[in-house]
């Protein structure tokens, strides 16, 4: 992992990630070995925020009265996967 610092301060343990990004997900855990060995785990999840929003075929929509129009509300990425309303 390039982004990680395992920095020792004041007899604790500390893993620092700099500059999260989406391969930083997962589950990760710290161990103690000796006469007693415990370990703890702890998962992080990363979030991503979504590309901006747009209307499906542009910004200008030409119609004829008495008829039928959709427009689509687009956002790509994200994580989670936003809600569009």
């Amino acid at each position: 992992m390039k982004n990680v610092c395992i920095c020792v301060l004041a007899d604790d343990w500390n893993l620092e990630i700099r500059n999260v990004s989406l391969e930083d997900d997962g589950l990760y855990e710290c161990q103690i070995l000796g006469s007693k060995s415990r370990s703890n785990a702890a998962s992080l999840t990363v979030h991503v925020p979504p590309q901006n929003t747009f209307i499906d075929g542009g910004r200008v929509k030409e119609v004829i009265e008495d008829q039928n129009v959709t427009l689509s509300c687009i956002s790509r990425g994200g994580r989670p996967a936003p809600n569009v309303i």
